[in-house]
């Protein structure tokens, strides 16, 4: 884990000893993928492509092995760039981004590791399927779900057409065997974690991209050998880019619609070059056989630094490193200048290595003050480099393996060792032609013995064919005989036509009855059900009746009830007064004065009140 900056700029000599590092490149088949991806077009294609960029056209690109295993050798681990004879380059999150469409736009989220990696539940969200169903395979370190499992899935979502969900597992997909590879066959935790956040966090990735690229290479150049284990699709890209790009039809400025990254496709003449052929193009390029800005890019500002550290700090899944556009500037559309010590401070660490939570922590806040250049900064656009930087990375490559001679690639200990080569095969041939020379006498003797071995072994095979067909011949006949017999007891077995005639004609006769029979019986259903046709509808017209009696019926005693409200309301209303009328109708009755008829008709009165207010009181 290197945390400092060398105080020192001159070369390590790691990348130039000797003949260089054991390099592989392996792709996975993607003839699967490229089938399925034939359901996404219309509005689910503009859908794809709004939410995750141009990652499906990566399905279309063409991997140049040998020209990755090559320009990998070209690495500076202690700079993080390509150093050739005389220019520098490196992959930029500017170029990655406009190739995938995914700029990096002010105040956006990057992908960060979160600390931890994604449980089964997570998975099982992400491809909609119960937890328990999901499959976790673990393949040497490296864990995650199996890429067969996830394409079965991928049919059964097509079958249903289920395309919001296949669309979201498909780019799964691209993320775990394309943007993010590791084992064949997997689509590890790593892949999986980025592509969550993108998905539910909507976060750039392009600076994880880019991580994974810079690790990788540094990795294999620590450890002298290694697979490029990255996103090789972009890479290439971003190589034929530069280094053919002065023959393509690039989009032009402000031009939204078209797509940088599918002006790469087919329009390279390289597939019939081998790895030699590769080997001189890079031995033999020059800062003027580079087209340094890609026509597609014309932004000012570019992403100089983030938080306190003095150059980008990258984040992937397996760990950070860090990245220098000091040393891009001129793939940026500005003026190349040396690097200060502190511009080019290295920062490099694995998730898994112990103490490194706090770097990890302060890597992040940094990605919150992301700091940019642009001409006040940096000067006037100009595409080339200044004399100091020429002076200083002549400085840097004196001494080196002739590996930047233009003439000739193969010098050095690279033409000693083929010319040993060569001289060991030359004394491995002359053996061999020494030990034919002196077998070529038994070998005539041999060839007589075997010719006349062969003529009596064609003689006795002549004879056994002749026993064998006779014997053939014989086994055949007996065959047919025995056919012939059994086909005679067959025959001595089968029932005469007449008698079968009969048995047809009764058995004709019989099913004639039978449909007669059942067309009595459908025509009695018929009527039955004809009948009860009839008295439903008899029932419907009687119920129709009294439905329109129980109206009537309702609308009379609506009117009933309207003229008892309107009589209790005339009891309420004047019963009271009725009251107040009678007392005092009561108090000028005399003692004795009255008549006994309007006494008793008093009381009576007086009754009929009682009993009008406990009927009409509601």
């Amino acid at each position: 884990m290197a945390l400092e900056g060398s105080t020192n700029l001159s070369h390590t000599g790691k990348l130039y000893q000797g003949k260089g590092i054991k390099l592989s490149v392996k792709v996975e088949p993607l003839e699967t993928l490229i089938e399925l991806s034939r359901h996404i077009k219309g509005k689910i294609m503009q859908d794809f492509k709004r939410k995750y960029g141009n990652i499906l056209d990566l399905l279309s690109v063409t991997i140049h092995n040998d020209a990755i295993m090559e320009l990998s050798q070209y690495w500076d681990a202690s700079l993080r760039c390509f150093t050739f004879q005389d220019f520098q380059m490196a992959p930029t999150l500017e170029e990655y981004g406009e190739i995938l469409r995914m700029p990096l736009k002010e105040n956006m989220a990057v992908y960060l590791y979160p600390g931890y990696l994604p449980s089964r539940g997570t998975i099982a969200k992400i491809l909609e399927i119960p937890k328990e169903k999901v499959r976790m395979v673990c393949p040497g370190q490296t864990e995650g779900i199996s890429r067969a499992d996830v394409e079965a899935h991928l049919k059964v979502l097509a079958g249903k057409e289920a395309w919001v969900t296949f669309c979201r597992v498909f780019a799964l997909c691209i993320y775990g065997i394309i943007l993010f590879p590791s084992s064949i066959g997997i689509i590890d935790l790593g892949a999986i974690s980025v592509f969550q956040m993108v998905e539910y966090h909507n976060v750039n990735p392009v600076p994880a991209i880019l991580a994974e690229t810079y690790l990788t290479l540094t990795q294999c150049h620590d450890k002298g050998k290694g697979k490029v284990n990255c996103c090789i699709a972009l890479l290439d890209l971003w190589m034929l880019g530069h280094l053919y790009g002065k023959t393509l039809p690039f989009r032009k400025k402000n031009d939204s619609d078209s797509n940088p990254l599918m002006s790469f496709k087919g329009q390279f003449m390289i597939d019939g070059m081998s790895y030699m052929d590769w080997k001189r193009t890079f031995s033999e390029l020059k800062e003027s056989s580079i087209l340094w800005k890609l026509d597609w890019w014309w932004k000012e500002e570019v992403i100089y630094h983030c938080g306190d550290f003095p150059n980008v700090p990258l984040m992937g899944p397996r760990g950070c490193i860090n990245y220098n556009p000091s040393l891009a500037l001129r793939q940026l559309a500005y003026k190349q200048n040396v690097p200060s010590k502190k511009e080019v401070q290295e920062l490099y660490f694995l998730h898994k290595e112990d103490g490194t939570k706090l770097l990890s922590q302060n890597v992040k806040e940094a990605w919150q003050e992301i700091g940019y250049k642009g001409k006040i900064e940096l000067g006037i656009r100009v595409v080339n480099s200044s004399p100091e930087y020429t002076t200083w990375l002549k400085s840097m490559i004196q001494g080196a393996n002739p590996l930047f001679h233009p003439q000739n690639p193969l010098l050095g200990n690279d033409l000693k060792e083929i010319n040993g080569q060569l001289v060991e095969c030359l004394k491995m041939k002359e053996n061999e032609l020494q030990a034919l020379a002196n077998s070529e006498s038994k070998n005539k003797e041999e060839l007589e013995k075997y010719q006349n071995e062969c003529e009596n072994a064609k003689l006795k095979r002549e004879v056994q064919t002749s026993d064998n067909k006779v014997q053939s011949t014989k086994a055949r006949l007996v065959k047919i005989v025995r056919e012939n017999d059994a086909l005679k007891k067959e025959l001595q077995d089968i029932r005469p036509i007449e008698e079968m005639q009969q048995e047809i004609n009764t058995l004709t006769r019989q099913l004639e009855r039978k449909v007669n029979e059942l067309a009595r019986v459908r025509g009695s259903a018929a009527e039955t059900a004809q009948n009860f046709v009839q008295r439903l509808n008899q029932q419907n017209e009687v119920l129709e009746e009294w439905k329109s009696l129980c109206l009537d019926q309702t609308e009379e005693t609506k009117e009933w009830m309207l003229k008892c409200r309107q009589i209790i309301d005339l009891a309420n209303d004047k019963i009271p007064e009725f009251a107040r009328a009678f007392k005092q109708a009561e108090g000028m009755v005399l003692p004795g004065g009255t008549p006994l008829e309007i006494v008793e008709f008093f009381h009576l009165c007086n009754e009929i009140v009682k009993e009008l207010n406990s009927v009409t009181k509601f």
